[in-house]
């Protein structure tokens, strides 16, 4: 008999690159599963507090789950966040495509700029990306040693991170630092870093960001055909 694991990998390896992001926290072990069927997969990220749902049976979705019981979702139909929203108010919703790196190969580059931000820089990074994350949050990730900054003579230029569910995100560059290559730099050396670690990189970019999805083509990403659609508050 299969475990509720090996059900919930079997489901979601047969669109891997859509279903990255629910993959991972299972291989990490940062996942509880809560449902594991031939026709779908939910389960609790720890880290990150979110539930994640991939069902093919939209109405039975809403008897598994007490919807209420959680303030974040990841979900990877658009009709399970249809039914979402109207049970629940969402302040922030967005979709996204995921993006997978495959190859085992690292990626070559000179990183002797980029290093490990402490908590001097929360306001400085805060002020650059606080549009949906509190300043909060920026601490726990500087705390957990997952935000890294690429300085140009001693100045912060820019920064990237690992989201508490696992995902590369969060990069910026500062505009008078732009056009010098420090975005792909910074990303390939958080690419470099998963494959140290063993784990496949990835991360999330949304669906009219241009830019960042000429940047993951540009580093060999392979980019989902099905989007991701998260709510919170």
């Amino acid at each position: 008999m299969c475990s509720n694991r090996e059900k919930a990998i079997r489901y979601l390896s047969n669109d891997e690159c859509s279903h990255i992001d629910m993959l991972e926290p299972i291989r990490r072990g940062t996942a509880d599963i809560l449902y594991a069927e031939e026709d779908g997969v939910i389960l609790y990220e720890q880290n990150s507090e979110t539930c994640m749902i991939s069902m093919q049976a939209i109405e039975k979705c809403q008897e598994l789950i007490d919807f209420k019981a959680y303030t974040m979702f990841a979900v990877h139909q658009k009709e399970i966040a249809d039914l979402l929203c109207g049970n629940g108010d969402f302040s922030h919703q967005f979709e996204v495509y995921q993006a997978i790196y495959r190859k085992k190969q690292h990626i070559s580059g000179h990183f002797e700029a980029i290093r490990l931000l402490t908590p001097e820089y929360i306001d400085q990074v805060f002020e650059k990306y606080n549009a949906t994350n509190s300043r909060l949050y920026i601490e726990i990730l500087i705390d957990r040693k997952q935000l890294w900054g690429i300085f140009d003579e001693g100045h912060l230029a820019g920064f990237i991170g690992v989201h508490l569910e696992g995902s590369m995100g969060l990069l910026e560059i500062f505009p008078e630092y732009r056009r010098k290559g420090y975005g792909q730099q910074l990303e390939s050396y958080l690419i470099n870093d998963f494959l140290n670690r063993g784990e496949t990189p990835f991360c999330q970019v949304v669906t009219a960001n241009d830019k960042s999805i000429a940047l993951q083509n540009k580093l060999g990403l392979e980019i989902s055909e099905k989007t991701t659609i998260w709510l919170f508050n």
